[in-house]
């Protein structure tokens, strides 16, 4: 399919994004075999931010505003380990040096040493985990995300860049202004994305006793959903429910 010059799209990559304009809504596009399918986003008016008695809400979730956002189109799904190798090999960049930042596998839930919360020797091909070619690309940086984008950009001769905070918000909640994009309920998290729950807190002991330790203190924000995805860690993408734009995971996986 060719693109006049007035064609732009928004790439989500994680948060990676392509801006999109002048093209058909419920439109679905893929600019090159290695490059994830890409969700025509509607734009509109939405209310950015949660309300100040939306329980659990944290300071930087506001104030609230009325943003308007243009036309895009976001990654159907998370960039996976397959299309990310594509890029590391096609540029021959190497793993950055300070490697992954490790909660759950060490017994640091808050620390002002960074150095401390980090496992210099993990990379994105050996994350601490198991994945497949399927799994999301995890144990990357902001740069590398900043890079990939570009790199995509040269490849494909269209626009891709991160997202603004507001294509974000606005393509996550989806039309919707409950907590979350299917309402309230915390324990339904298991149909629409991987999170922390009753998986993870059965393969992680380290997990599970920080956990423990947080609600007997009082920390709320430690507890887990009541629900059980299948997936300790990563899951394979795609593979719970869209939300109603067609995008999937965007309430949890990395």
């Amino acid at each position: 399919m060719m693109w006049s010059c007035k064609d732009f799209r928004v790439w989500l990559f994680g948060m990676l994004c392509l801006f999109a304009s002048a093209v058909p809504a419920a439109e679905v596009l893929q600019d090159c075999r290695d490059c994830s399918r890409m969700v025509v986003i509607p734009g509109g008016t939405f209310t950015m931010g949660s309300p100040e008695n939306e329980p659990e809400r944290l300071k930087f979730e506001g104030p609230r505003a009325e943003v308007k956002v243009r036309r895009f189109a976001l990654g159907e799904t998370e960039v996976t380990r397959k299309q990310y190798a594509v890029f590391v090999r096609e540029t021959r960049r190497a793993s950055h040096s300070r490697g992954c930042f490790k909660y759950g596998f060490n017994d640091v839930v808050y620390s002002s040493d960074v150095e401390q919360a980090m496992d210099p020797q993990a990379t994105w091909r050996n994350p601490g985990f198991e994945q497949t070619d399927a799994h999301p690309v995890t144990c990357v940086s902001w740069q590398d995300a900043k890079d990939y984008a570009a790199w995509l950009a040269r490849k494909t001769g269209q626009p891709y860049r991160l997202p603004s905070e507001a294509e974000w918000e606005f393509a996550a909640r989806a039309g919707t202004a409950s907590m979350f994009p299917w309402g309230t309920d915390e324990n339904a998290a298991c149909r629409y994305g991987n999170v922390g729950d009753a998986s993870l807190l059965r393969a992680n002991a380290i997990v599970r006793g920080q956990v423990e330790a947080g609600l007997r203190a009082g920390h709320l924000n430690l507890r887990f959903v009541n629900c059980d995805d299948g997936s300790p860690y990563t899951a394979i993408v795609g593979k719970r429910e869209p939300n109603a734009l067609g995008l999937y995971d965007t309430i949890g996986n990395v």
